[in-house]
């Protein structure tokens, strides 16, 4: 069973995760897909875009964060501070280089993978 103390909590403590890896990414993803600017770059989610539309990510979002929250209970649980700390601090910056990049994409810059790629540097 669920508390609304750990819940609570776990908000507390993934807010940028939630923020940058789930909301923005989902918004910024829709946004770029439906302008006809972007693609989705994973092929597992890629597929099920295809599949079943953006009702899909909204799946895959919510199973992400059903996810990080029994990750979130065993670090915790088990005194595991760092390896929580690496998660959240990982998983945030993962998410906000993900926006990052979709909102280049968006505006019409190239995207980081081509922007870091010896390719781009040459034309």
């Amino acid at each position: 069973m669920v508390s609304w103390d750990t819940l609570r909590l776990f908000v507390t403590e993934t807010k940028y995760i939630l923020f940058f890896f789930v909301i923005l990414d989902m918004l910024t993803t829709y946004i770029g897909i439906s302008l006809g600017v972007g693609y989705e770059a994973n092929p597992f989610i890629a597929y099920f875009l295809d599949q079943l539309g953006f009702v899909s990510l909204i799946i895959v979002k919510l199973l992400f964060c059903i996810l990080l929250y029994k990750v979130y209970i065993h670090f915790t649980q088990h005194g595991q501070n760092f390896f929580w700390k690496l998660t959240k601090y990982v998983l945030g910056t993962m998410g906000l280089i993900i926006v990052i990049n979709n909102s280049f994409v968006i505006l019409g810059y190239p995207d980081i993978y081509n922007l870091l790629s010896y390719n781009f540097l040459l034309n």
